[in-house]
């Protein structure tokens, strides 16, 4: 699978990537332009809410004005977008370099994030946990000597995460296995040529920016990524596994399946800061859950982690058109139009998420109920909790809070 966009790759990242990579086995090119596929899709669009245009709309045409707008900036988009493929991608990237990063926290507005020179190649050498590699799988013994796998923590469609560690030093890692087949790749210009990276390691590159080496009472956010390999038919990530740790699901079910108020107040807390962080980066997660948090539980304080960006994406102005999550996680608006801003969906993934931690169950079972059903919220729960969770699952995006409202919400001072 490929993204549909050029995503402009902070140039840090780009010249780690480009460095570590053997100089037999290049990466393979794009197949076909992504800017003539994204600027294709927008036109298919354009002409599908035309169609649609006489029926009564289920979003109550808040949008038509909105879409019309859209149409005359993509008609403007589209006349730059003839330049070639390498002319774009250079221009992105020389972009980010001078440029500093922009975030604005509005209502139900999308989160700005331009790539800025934080992410640059000094940053990257003097915090970088290890070096990446890339092997083919003639070197699979390369990967099997370095680590050794044990347990299978999980399984799904995208993949299986063993528990493992690393042989010269015992230190604990995860070691996830993805099939080439699930792999969404992001196009990355190296030394002028267009060539496809996995998004994932992409993302957690950009993510693990700054952090360097740390313990687990350290302010970081995700993961590391300690090592990456292609083996032919899969692509292995090799990432730290701090201990003790629970994922929240776990979590939950040990303290009998939901957690009293206070107890999720702090996690809740822990994760609104955890994800501004992860924004800041330039990077969507598009899947939160109890799964993909890890709950660290060492030194007599509780401290939170994300998990798996594999449905993640690069922070666009724009909305997406696609969606990768988990069904009962979806925001309503997926459903109604076809799209969705990050700071909405990120905020109604974690009512969703807050939901779960205090009722042990999801508020919402099936597309219908997401699209038509208030959530049921028991009234034992504090007046001013009660309020946050239906902030936070309002059907309309723009009347949900930002991640800073949250922090700011009464409940959690």
């Amino acid at each position: 699978m490929y993204c549909k966009s050029i995503h402009p790759i902070p140039s840090g990242h780009v010249k780690k990537l480009s460095a570590h990579m053997p100089h037999k086995l290049p990466c393979q090119p794009c197949q076909k332009s992504p800017a003539i596929s994204a600027r294709e899709e927008r036109r298919r669009k354009r002409e599908h809410r035309k169609k649609s245009s006489s029926g009564e709309s289920r979003w109550k045409r808040c949008r038509s004005k909105r879409a019309e707008e859209e149409e005359e900036d993509e008609e403007e988009e589209e006349e730059e977008e003839d330049r070639s493929v390498d002319g774009l991608l250079d221009g992105a990237l020389h972009g980010a370099v001078g440029s500093s990063s922009e975030s604005e926290h509005t209502s139900g507005s999308s989160v700005k994030t331009n790539s800025s020179s934080q992410y640059d190649l000094q940053t990257l050498k003097e915090t970088s946990p290890s070096t990446l590699v890339r092997l083919n799988s003639a070197q699979r013994d390369a990967f099997e000597g370095k680590y050794k796998q044990t347990l299978c923590l999980s399984q799904g469609g995208y993949g299986t995460v063993y528990a493992g560690h690393r042989v010269e030093d015992s230190l604990a890692v995860a070691i996830k296995h993805v099939p080439q087949s699930k792999v969404i790749r992001t196009s990355v210009v190296l030394d002028g040529q267009l060539h496809q990276f996995p998004l994932e390691v992409v993302l957690l590159l950009m993510v693990g920016a700054g952090e360097g080496e740390r313990g687990l009472d350290s302010s970081g956010v995700s993961v590391q990524l300690l090592d990456w390999y292609e083996l032919g038919d899969e692509l292995v990530l090799v990432m730290e596994r701090p201990l003790p740790c629970l994922d929240l699901f776990d979590y939950i079910q040990e303290r009998g399946g939901r957690l009293p108020e206070e107890e999720a107040k702090l996690i809740l807390k822990l994760l609104v800061e955890a994800m501004n962080k992860v924004h800041s980066k330039g990077v969507l997660h598009r899947d939160i859950k109890p799964e993909n948090i890890l709950v660290l539980m060492g030194n007599d304080s509780l401290c939170v982690r994300i998990l798996d960006y594999g449905c993640g994406c690069i922070l666009q102005n724009e909305p997406c058109t696609e969606f990768y999550g988990t069904m009962q996680y979806t925001p309503p608006e997926w459903y109604l139009v076809g799209e969705y801003e990050a700071m909405p969906s990120c905020v109604w993934q974690i009512g969703v998420l807050l939901y779960d931690m205090l009722c042990g169950e999801h508020p919402f079972c099936t597309r219908a109920d997401i699209i038509g059903c208030e959530p049921y919220i028991p009234q034992q729960f504090s007046r001013q909790c009660q309020d946050l969770m239906r902030r936070c699952l309002a059907k309309r995006p723009r009347g949900r809070p930002t991640l800073d409202g949250i922090l700011q919400h009464p409940w959690l001072q």
